[in-house]
Parts: structure tokens; C-alpha cells; sequence
């Protein structure tokens, strides 16, 4: 076999783990939502833990997949998830992601989360098993006594003596900084989308290494409500400053297009706003991202952000991708 057949092998090899590893972690999140200690029992490790903000440590399948439960007949609950990345090698490897849920009993609870899973298993033609789940709430909305023995977050005060621990450390627990040189790759429209996983993780949780490593240094771009910023330099200072005093922001979000020329790419992302309890087509706001390859790293060139609802089947995304592409469509004010 030629050399570029056995990249070309190696490389589906890495894609197909990525596929199954991405298919697991949606699993996952299924067997949650349907408080599934069967289910999580045939994707886990038999020695599976969780480590979570709102309900300690739990110790194999069923503690684990009932980790927002129990739930009564008159309980109906909703588990979604966005932003996922995915990193590692064949046999290892760690994801991130957002979660949020929603408790409905005649009154609703509310509540965001971010995440992060390890996957395991002994050679590339085995089934993905979750190892190992960390689980952080981010911010809380409604009836709190649908949860009456969970640990919520408080942002309403300063860091005391005696404040539980942070869950996830992302400097430390993001698979980015795990698997810096990720293996896991599927294809490069992939590469390209993750780098929106990658700022809205850096940014939210406050690894501002993240945050510059998603732009170009010659970054620019229209950040409502900040305004026109020019350079990375100040792009990253003002986001500092607009993030510091926003502890449980979190940017959920839907790739709804993109497009790769060459070195240069367009992306397409709608605001998800959970809260708003809005239907699944329907988003917030988008950002029209124009990216430049660097390395083995896309990095934002073009950034803006455009408030107000709308459903993406109202919207001409690839004419939309096109103009962020060329730069014709860019708002510079």
C-alpha cells in the first residue's frame, strides 16, 4: 500500500473514532434525560464516577445516570446539549460540552451546565465507554424546590472561606489542554466549527488562553453591545472585562453553516437562549465568523454579532456564508 493510501486509511481511522465518540456522548445525554441507569449501564465502565456541583460524587452506572433525578410521574424533564469538542487518540479521549435542562411539575426548574466526559476503550474496533464525567451547573432559573437537596451555584456574592470547590477547572480539565495535539480530527469543516466550541469555552469559563488562541492577531470585527474592536489585543482585554463581571455567562450555540476556500473559511452560528424557552429553530441572535487557518488551528479573523430573533429556515445561509467569506457582508459599525 502507497504512503498517501495509508494516510488516507489513518485518517478514516480517526474519523470514524471521532463519529462513534461524538454518538456515545449523545448516548450519554439521552440516558440522562431518561434518568436511564439501564442505558448509561451499557454505555459506562462498570466503575464509572461522576463528579458533580449539585450532587457530590456518584459511583457506578445507575448513580450516574439518575443524576438529575428521581423524577415522579408528574415530573417531566428535558436534557439538551450544545458546544461539544471532542479530543484524543483511538483508544482515549475527552469531550466538553453544555448542558441545559428543564424540570416542569406545574412549576419549571431551570438550569444550565457545562461538562466534561473521558471515553475509553481497549483497541480502535471497540465501543466508546464513558470512564469518568464531570459536571458543573452554571446558573439556576425557577422553582428550586423541584431540587431540594442539590447544591446550587451562588454568583451573588464574592468567593468565603467554606465555598464548594469548582468541579471543572477548564486550565486544567478542557480536553484542549489534555490533548493539545488532538488526534481525534474528522474532517477539516469539523476543525473549522470546533473553533467556536473553543471560544465560547474560553470565554465562559475564563481561560483567556483559549479565548486568544481562537483569534487572529490582527482580529476585528462589530461586538454588541462593546462595538467595533480592531486587533486581538483589544478584543481580548474588552471580552476580559465584559466577562468578569458575568460569572454564569454561558454562549450556547448552533452551527447553522459553513465554508472552507482554501486557508479561509466562512461560519454561520445561531444563539441559543435557553432560557427564552423558544422553539428549537428559533435563536437569539447569530454571529457571521470568517476564519483564517493557522497551523493545525482555525483562528477568527471577522467577528460579529447581530441580535434579534429569527428561525434559520427564514434565513438564505449559503448566500449569508458567501458575503462573510468575501467580507461584502461585513458591518463594520
Amino acid at each position: 500500500m502507497t504512503a498517501p493510501a495509508l494516510a488516507d486509511q489513518s485518517a478514516s481511522k480517526y474519523a470514524l473514532a471521532h463519529k462513534a465518540g461524538i454518538v456515545t456522548i449523545e448516548r450519554m445525554v439521552a440516558a440522562l434525560r431518561h434518568n436511564g441507569a439501564v442505558s448509561m449501564g451499557m454505555l459506562a465502565d462498570s466503575a464509572v464516577i461522576a463528579t458533580t456541583s449539585h450532587s457530590g460524587l456518584l459511583s457506578g452506572p445507575e448513580a450516574v445516570g439518575g443524576m438529575f433525578g428521581p423524577f415522579s410521574d408528574s415530573q417531566q424533564f428535558g436534557l439538551f446539549t450544545s458546544n461539544i469538542y471532542l479530543a484524543g487518540s483511538l483508544t482515549a479521549a475527552r469531550a466538553s460540552g453544555y448542558l441545559t435542562g428543564h424540570i416542569d411539575a406545574g412549576s419549571r426548574l431551570s438550569f444550565g451546565a457545562t461538562f466534561v466526559v473521558d471515553l475509553m476503550r481497549q483497541d480502535d474496533s471497540a465501543d466508546w465507554k464513558i470512564a469518568w464525567v464531570k459536571v458543573q451547573l452554571t446558573w439556576i432559573e425557577g422553582n428550586r424546590s423541584l431540587r431540594p437537596d442539590w447544591t446550587y451555584p451562588v454568583h451573588e456574592k464574592v468567593w468565603e472561606i467554606g465555598d464548594p470547590l469548582h468541579v471543572i477547572v477548564s486550565e486544567l480539565d478542557a480536553p484542549w489542554h489534555l490533548y493539545p495535539d488532538n488526534l481525534l480530527r474528522s474532517d477539516v469543516t469539523r476543525d473549522v466549527e470546533d473553533t467556536y466550541a473553543r471560544y465560547s469555552w474560553g470565554i465562559d469559563q475564563a481561560d483567556f488562553g483559549l479565548l486568544v488562541s481562537s483569534y487572529a492577531e490582527d482580529a476585528a470585527g462589530t461586538f454588541s453591545p462593546m462595538g467595533p474592536l480592531n486587533g486581538r489585543h483589544a478584543i481580548v482585554g474588552v471580552q476580559k472585562d465584559f466577562r468578569r463581571a458575568w460569572p454564569w455567562m454561558q454562549h450556547y450555540g448552533e452551527v447553522l453553516g459553513s465554508r472552507v476556500d482554501g486557508d479561509m473559511a466562512a461560519m454561520i452560528v445561531g444563539r441559543v437562549i435557553p432560557q427564552a424557552g423558544k422553539d428549537a429553530d428559533i435563536f437569539g441572535a447569530y454571529y457571521p465568523l470568517r476564519l483564517r487557518r493557522d497551523g493545525a488551528l482555525w483562528r477568527i479573523v471577522w467577528f460579529e454579532y447581530r441580535a434579534g430573533w429569527f428561525s434559520s429556515s427564514d434565513m438564505d445561509i449559503d448566500e449569508l456564508l458567501e458575503l462573510t467569506l468575501s467580507g461584502k457582508g461585513d458591518r463594520p459599525e
